[in-house]
């Protein structure tokens, strides 16, 4: 098995597509989401309709981005953690 580090300098290891929400509300909220949408869609012009999905394509842009620096602050705060526990355990041991 390769390391962690390997795998993602490699390109497959992507942690973007290995989270899925286990909250059970996940799911029929974006049911909800799917059907307003419909809905929508359903009374809007041809031109209304392109503009309503360039602003959801907008939207996970920058929804995307946002979990992009969520993800990375998690990390640097899991690090600076390890980095935390490891020096206190090393000044004990001295």
């Amino acid at each position: 098995m390769k390391s962690i580090l390997d795998e993602l300098y490699s390109g497959s290891l992507y942690p973007a597509e290995q989270v899925c929400p286990t909250d059970p509300q996940y799911r029929i909220v974006n049911h909800e989401i799917g059907e307003i949408k419909q809905h929508l869609k359903g009374k809007l012009t041809e031109e209304d309709i392109q503009k309503f999905e360039e602003l959801e394509n907008l939207y996970c842009q920058s929804t995307s981005m946002e979990s992009t620096n969520i993800f990375a602050y998690g990390f640097r705060l899991a690090t600076l953690t390890m980095i935390e526990v490891y020096s206190k355990n090393a000044a004990k041991e001295v």
